[in-house]
């Protein structure tokens, strides 16, 4: 290790210390997941933490333990790192809005909420935008673009309890549902003993996806199960499958709007009790666009309160005609 104590100025400024692979490793806890943040290789993400190691004058990994840890410096490091950050963000956002500069806005949002979302906002804070461009994307994608800065706020299905540093807000509690086709037998009030005696299988939702996740994790609370024959990361490609008789699904009201043609070959019923909800959160780094995200926030709690839900109640009586 070096000797002497090399000040912060020095620190900052040198070639050796890159604070963002430092605070990407300590997240993630892999330097693969690291690696693949930077489109770099596992061995210069390494390379990277020993050259900072040796300016700095002490270890910040512990490599004695998996997955990777912090030493105590390492972890009072990312801990003043991360409340600079807060500081720097925060300044930079009262600046931006004391001088009434327009900012460019790069907005995410999971595909199955964008129709209901997306327009609303653009049409409301266009004029204070100077560009907005919109990323469609499961939820886990969108979380890994919002923490390696290429978006600023996005619309997910989950709240990424276990993420530090972000901020999120609940805008929607979407109630799931049963979609069949038509050759399923009509009834309003199936059981889930009826459910499991059906002849076509469940369709499951891809277990990477924030609804496959959601699904399995009501499913084991539940202690039910059903065989996986098919697993699908499609709405689109669902929605084909159950109109053309192959299986049934649990879904939310707004997968069924990935179909482009009207939907004359299903039937929607409502869960068996217990229901569980699908609930969208719109996140942020903490302490940044702080106000455009309570617009947004506005925004999509009217748009999805007023559009899905009347949508969904409507949903119930045309399919079952």
């Amino acid at each position: 290790m070096a000797k002497g104590n090399p000040s912060f100025t020095d620190s900052f400024y040198a070639s050796e210390v890159n604070w963002n692979i430092f605070l990407a490793l300590a997240h993630f806890r892999s330097y693969t997941r690291t690696a693949a943040y930077f489109g770099s290789s596992q061995s210069t993400i390494t390379k990277s933490i020993q050259k900072m190691e040796k300016h700095l004058g002490f270890e910040l990994i512990n490599r004695e333990k998996r997955p990777v840890s912090l030493t105590p410096e390492g972890l009072a490091l990312r801990d003043e790192l991360l409340s600079a950050s807060k500081r720097i963000n925060g300044a930079l956002n009262k600046i931006y809005h004391n001088r009434r500069i327009a900012i460019a806005l790069r907005f995410g949002c999971v595909e199955s909420a964008c129709r209901f979302v997306i327009p609303d906002i653009v049409i409301k804070m266009g004029p204070k935008l100077t560009k907005f461009s919109q990323t469609t994307g499961n939820s886990l994608i969108l979380l890994e673009q919002l923490l390696n800065g290429e978006l600023d706020i996005a619309l997910v299905a989950s709240d990424f309890s276990d993420c530090e540093n972000i901020s999120r807000i609940e805008v929607y509690r979407e109630p799931s549902i049963l979609v069949f086709p038509n050759s399923v037998p009509d009834q309003d009030n199936w059981t889930w003993e009826e459910l499991k005696k059906l002849q076509i299988p469940l369709i499951f939702s891809s277990e990477t996806s924030a609804a496959g996740k959601l699904n399995r994790s009501f499913l084991s609370r539940m202690k039910l199960s059903f065989d996986n024959h098919c697993e699908i990361d499609s709405d689109e490609a669902m929605i084909g499958l159950i109109e053309a008789g192959y299986g049934w699904a649990i879904t939310r009201p707004s997968t069924l709007f990935a179909a482009h043609h009207p939907l004359r070959s299903i039937r929607v019923k409502r869960l068996p009790p217990p229901g569980f909800d699908r609930r969208l959160f719109l996140i942020a780094k903490q302490d940044s666009f702080s106000e455009e995200l309570s617009e947004i926030t506005a925004i999509c709690k009217s748009s999805l309160e007023n559009k899905l839900k009347t949508v969904a109640e409507r949903l119930f009586s045309v399919t079952s005609r």
